[in-house]
Order: structure tokens, then C-alpha cells, then sequence
């Protein structure tokens, strides 16, 4: 019963660090270098999880049907774009500022 607010209050706490650690990196090599760095990265976390913890194939079924492969093309695309936008207000930014609009994305979510 508590595992969806603990999941939450992990999320925020990982990507508020995450935020915070990215600041220096995205001012000195730029916003667009530092989100082709760390998507990859993120990418590679996320599809060992996946692959360790199911026993469903999930990436031969993304790729075996047209449409579920090309809304993860187009979600990953989009997604990239997020990143950097954000990490370009980082660079110029104020992080006070930038931070708390950037994390209120799920506002968005909610109304789409």
C-alpha cells in the first residue's frame, strides 16, 4: 500500500540529484553533449533492470510490432529533446529557477 509513495519520494529524491550533479557538466561541455553522454547511460540502466527483473522478453516484443517500435522511437526522441532543453537552462539558467519548472512536467502529463 505505501510502495507507490515510497516509489515516488525515491524518484524525486534520484532525480533532484541528479538535477543538482548535472549542473556543472552541462556549463562546461554543453547541453547537447552532456544529453548525448548520459542518454545512453540511462538507457543501458534501465534495459538491464528491465531484462533482470521479468522473464518477458519485452525488447523482441517492442521490436516485433511496427507501431509499439515506432511510439518508442518517437517517445525516446521526444524525450531526448526534454533533456536537452533542460540541460540548456541549466547551462544559462538560474537552477533555483529552471529546477522546479523542469519537474513540473508531470503537470503536463496529467492534462495531456
Amino acid at each position: 500500500m505505501l510502495l507507490g509513495p515510497i516509489l515516488g519520494l525515491a524518484t524525486a529524491v534520484i532525480w533532484g540529484t541528479g538535477d543538482f550533479l548535472s549542473r556543472k557538466p552541462s556549463e562546461e561541455i554543453g547541453s547537447f553533449l552532456s544529453s548525448i553522454l548520459i542518454q545512453p547511460i540511462g538507457l543501458a540502466i534501465m534495459l538491464c533492470i528491465l531484462l533482470l527483473s521479468t522473464k518477458d522478453n519485452y525488447i523482441a516484443i517492442i521490436s516485433s510490432h511496427p507501431l509499439f517500435f515506432s511510439a518508442n522511437l518517437t517517445i525516446g526522441v521526444v524525450a531526448f529533446l526534454g533533456i536537452i532543453f533542460l540541460f540548456r537552462g541549466y547551462s544559462i539558467g538560474v537552477m533555483s529557477v529552471v529546477a522546479p519548472i523542469g519537474g513540473a512536467y508531470p503537470i503536463i502529463s496529467v492534462v495531456l
